[in-house]
């Protein structure tokens, strides 16, 4: 038990109640408890638990910890995802995910996820039969800040219902709650929300369900400004969805967002699905406004980088979806989460993920 587990922590569970000294090879194995700590970066076995588990552990249920009392020992943890359970208790092993150490480095986590809108005519891959996939790739990985894209109101609701913690920010592209929507969701335990809304990505910006330059649907860019609650900087994070038949939109859309960020003097996470590959032009343009691609930072000689599956028929189009950051962040980790779950895929689009820190300094 004094060995350092990398990334992921594990709960573990036992007979009866332990205590940060006690002597781990005393405890007997059906109570459930469980220790953690930062250890150079790391995720250490460290302290004990004796809440019940017997109704939290299904597959992506979430639970508040915030009144464990944990705090005088590991800093602040505000919730842990069981991501997958057994009925059996004896020497059961839990992944876990938490913030500790992270959020004290100034560490922000970012996850961009293009959904699949929920009334798509989809059969075997409707809605109804990958929510809780999709609910489960994002818990999975505990971003600080998620952009989703092509988002519908029911579905902006149940991930509001499974991600207790965050704050949701913009309006669907028609306005309201009509049509799809490019929703940020924003962990509040580690950045407070001070300001955010949606534009249109059109010559009409703030007009509700304007378009232009070809754009088959209205798209729309939404936005927040962030403080971080630790090192109280601010920053500016956006979420958008580019057109997919106008490259003319795609383009200009590219200028729109350009623009608008020049008014703000802030760092800038901007992220999304951009119906755009790595060579392309608008990529090129958001290039020469500062931004930079941070999965390119950390691997920037992969090959195997489509971020489109089409359900598991279409892998040719590339890398369309990005998280794009400022010189201000410090890259430390990204990645194209592939994961499926018997070869069934929780969306038509991978989602990407980036670690970041506010920093002068990349990789």
């Amino acid at each position: 038990f004094n060995t350092v587990i990398r990334v992921q922590p594990v709960l573990i569970v036992s007979e009866r109640p332990l205590w940060p000294k006690a002597d781990l090879r005393e405890c007997p194995e059906t109570t459930p408890w469980f220790c953690l700590s930062k250890v150079d970066g790391f995720i250490k076995v460290l302290m004990s638990c004796s809440h019940t588990l017997r109704d939290l552990c299904f597959p992506g249920s979430c639970v508040d910890v915030r009144g464990w009392g944990l705090s005088e020992w590991i800093g602040e943890v505000d919730a842990l995802s069981f991501l997958y359970a057994d009925s059996q208790f004896h020497r059961t092993h839990y992944r876990l995910e938490c913030m500790v150490g992270e959020a004290v480095h100034g560490t922000i986590r970012v996850m961009t996820f293009n959904i699949r809108f929920g009334t798509a005519p989809d059969d075997d891959n409707s809605w109804e039969v990958r929510d809780h996939l999709v609910i489960d790739r994002i818990c999975s990985y505990r971003p600080d800040v998620l952009g989703v894209q092509e988002a519908l109101h029911f579905q902006v609701a149940l991930l509001e219902a499974a991600l207790p913690g965050y704050e949701s920010v913009g309006i669907h592209r028609h306005g309201g709650n009509e049509g799809e929507s490019c929703k940020l969701f924003i962990r509040t335990n580690l950045l407070a929300v001070e300001d955010s809304g949606t534009f249109w990505l059109s010559q009409t910006p703030d007009k509700a369900g304007s378009r232009a330059w070809g754009a088959e649907v209205p798209r729309i860019c939404t936005w927040a400004i962030v403080q971080h609650r630790r090192l109280h900087t601010q920053l500016l994070v956006a979420n958008t969805h580019f057109d997919y038949h106008s490259v003319r939109a795609r383009r200009e859309s590219t200028r729109v967002i350009g623009d608008w960020s020049k008014t703000f003097l802030l760092p800038i996470l901007l992220l999304g699905d951009f119906n755009a590959d790595e060579g392309s032009q608008p990529l090129r343009l958001l290039n020469e406004h500062g931004l930079r691609d941070a999965f390119r930072v950390v691997h920037p000689h992969n090959k195997n980088v489509a971020t489109f599956n089409g359900f598991g028929t279409n892998q040719s189009r590339g890398k369309i979806d990005h998280i794009l950051c400022s010189s201000d962040f410090k890259v430390h980790s990204a990645a194209i989460d592939t994961t499926t779950y018997n070869g069934r895929f929780p969306s038509d689009h991978y989602p990407v993920t980036a670690s970041v820190s506010l920093s002068g300094d990349s990789l």
